[in-house]
């Protein structure tokens, strides 16, 4: 960190190092530094020399911004990055002899990194602190900034939001202080871990698949089980998960800056969302949430465990040497609809992946292996079954355990998808015949429409994509209508489709090729996005005259997320105009995602928590293979 260090006997105002994401910013104005000072933290090494250490802390290979880390009592906290919930083209500190602010947030950070010695130490009456050598933090105490707006009034009315990431994973969610493309673009992967029981790996995962089937490998069936169920029982739904409850004191950023800092009323997931007025919860699950289903074509794989009680490790029937998922107690699944209701949300069941891969992509939880769903049959157990029919097989058994299920918990339910993005990016490669796709999402949709659920205020999503077919208007469109009657669509068979600028032609980066420039004026900016946004509304409203969706949109604007558009006033108007122009309409639109605490580059355009003020750092830092903190 460059700058003098802050020693006792300093005067109060200091000049600060700032960094943001981007990097260095320059020296801070002089800061007003009160005499007190909340638990601030200076790094004292425990197991490398001090230099060492404060040099990996600094970042990998010296560079600052992304690869940076924060530190507070707790540890390392994640990467510098979107740590802070503000850039400082947001906020102005007070200059000295200013008049005091009245606003509640300030997402300065000081210097390279925050550092702690475990028990932490008060800062003198003078609010400065003896830094030694090994000191990455300065002390800022009560420090005043101008207002600011609270991020939550800026956010408009929603009515759904999406829980990717908690029961079936996708790399770039956990790709640490590596990510960059929201869709991999080499084999490998972006995973490099799945907190908080897996903090480093050997090489990153691509897939849910293979990440399972290597932990299995690795660290045996216990331990795979118990990393999972670790893994849900913290991504979503956690209660006190913010350091200021969990341990009974301020969080490092609200102490040295002395400001409230937004959170969720008791950083509970579900009340979160419950006060942004959300409605729908939709929530990716993977076939193995009803493994026992495939018990027929392999009972010893597939049906001994208890599917109520047990998170058991079963292979995929077709890359039954590559992947495994961790099956989902469905006991515990209905406990999640409950908690739920209790927060006046309902939830569309949405199978976002099936045996051997019904799309391409890291979310069909085999990706890089190709998408097999469409053609192959079963390797293991009765190998003349077709993975279509063992899918069959799955969706059956979720709409058995919907209509099973006690009258809170199915109330619950708002919907179910038979299946996310079916066949994605087929239309490049031809890993299934076009005929058989909307045979199959058919059948599937035919065992809902002779289960209860439509008399049960259940509805249909039927998720459709363009990328799978060659002329989506002229084959999907007359097939839709063929297969639901109009008063099957007003009632509960809901065309929902996805949405996504940070690709195509109405893309915004900071590099040349896009739609629009990350700095060009904002007028210019919703202008551009209107027409893109508005396009694609009225071809939906053209071709589905009954209930629609847009159950997965987001903010982000690039899908390489160096580039993509960081400005909080450029993501609030891409959320405004998407907004505004699926409520014209008549269009339900569901955020991607809650979260996305472990994929930090990621989350400005990709976290609604995050764009709600709601996300505080990630208590665990997830280093790239081979590197730990």
């Amino acid at each position: 960190m460059a700058g003098a260090p802050i020693r006792k006997g300093h005067s109060k105002s200091q000049r600060f190092e700032i960094f943001d994401s981007k990097g260095f910013l320059g020296p801070s104005p002089a800061w007003r530094l009160p005499g007190s000072c909340c638990q601030c933290h200076s790094l004292r090494p425990k197991s490398q020399p001090g230099a060492a250490r404060a040099r990996r802390m600094r970042g990998h290979e010296g560079r600052m911004g992304p690869y940076g880390t924060i530190w507070d009592h707790m540890g390392p906290t994640g990467p510098m990055a979107s740590r802070a919930l503000f850039s400082l083209q947001d906020a102005r500190a007070e200059p000295r002899g200013a008049a005091p602010g009245a606003g509640r947030y300030c997402a300065v950070t000081a210097g390279a990194d925050f550092g702690h010695r475990g028990t932490g130490e008060a800062c003198p009456a003078n609010g400065a602190l003896d830094t030694g050598p090994y000191l990455l933090a300065r002390c800022m105490a009560h420090v005043r900034v101008m207002e600011i707006e609270d991020p939550m009034a800026s956010l408009p009315p929603l009515t759904g939001v999406n829980a990717g990431g908690w029961l079936n994973l996708e790399d770039w969610f956990f790709s640490g202080v590596t990510g960059r493309n929201v869709m991999s673009l080499v084999n490998r992967g972006q995973g490099a871990c799945l907190p908080p029981a897996v903090l480093t790996m050997d090489d990153y995962w691509p897939s849910e698949g293979f990440l399972t089937m290597r932990l299995n490998q690795s660290r045996g069936p216990a331990f795979t089980a118990e990393a999972f169920e670790a893994h849900r029982r913290s991504f979503i739904g956690e209660e006190a998960r913010s350091s200021e409850k969990a341990h009974g004191h301020c969080h490092l950023f609200s102490c040295a800056l002395g400001v409230a800092l937004p959170k969720s009323p008791s950083g509970e997931d579900f009340q979160g969302m419950a006060s942004l007025k959300l409605q729908l919860l939709r929530l990716p699950l993977h076939w193995a949430a009803f493994a026992d289903a495939l018990a027929p074509i392999d009972h010893e794989l597939y049906g001994k465990h208890n599917p109520d009680e047990d998170t058991a490790i079963v292979p995929d029937p077709y890359y039954n040497g590559l992947a495994a998922f961790a099956t989902v107690p469905r006991k515990w699944l209905a406990s999640q609809l409950r908690k739920a209701a209790q927060n006046n949300l309902r939830v569309v069941l949405d199978l976002h992946a099936f045996p051997g891969g019904a799309a391409n992509g890291t979310y069909n939880g085999v990706w890089p292996s190709p998408p097999a769903f469409w053609k192959e049959k079963s390797n293991v157990g009765n190998r003349s079954v077709a993975l279509k029919d063992a899918g069959l097989m799955v969706v059956k058994a979720m709409v058995q355990w919907v209509e099973g299920l006690d009258d809170t918990a199915r109330g619950a339910v708002a919907g179910v998808t038979v299946m996310n993005e079916p066949a994605h990016m087929n239309q490049g490669s031809a890993f299934a015949s076009e005929a058989d796709i909307l045979q199959w999402l058919s059948d599937a949709s035919n065992m809902f429409r002779q289960s209860k659920l439509p008399g049960m205020s259940v509805k249909l999503y039927m998720q459709l994509i363009g990328t799978a077919f060659r002329d989506f208007d002229g084959t999907v469109v007359p097939w839709f209508h063929k297969t639901f009657s109009s008063q099957e669509q007003s009632k509960w068979a809901v065309a929902d489709l996805h949405f996504y600028i940070a690709w195509g032609g109405c893309d915004g980066r900071v590099i040349s090729g896009g739609g629009f420039a990350c700095d060009d004026p904002l007028d210019e900016i919703r202008q551009k996005i209107d027409g893109c946004v508005k396009s694609f509304t009225q071809d939906f409203r053209k071709n589905f005259g009954g209930l629609r969706a847009v159950t997965e949109f987001s903010t982000g604007t690039f899908q390489d997320a160096r580039f993509a558009c960081q400005d909080r006033r450029v993501l609030e108007a891409f959320l405004q105009v998407q907004a505004d122009a699926y409520k014209a309409a008549d269009i339900q639109p569901f955020f991607w995602t809650w979260r996305m605490p472990h994929g930090p580059i990621f989350e400005r355009g990709w976290s609604l928590r995050w764009l709600a003020g709601l996300e505080l750092p990630a208590q665990v830092t997830c280093p790239p293979p081979g590197h730990s903190f």
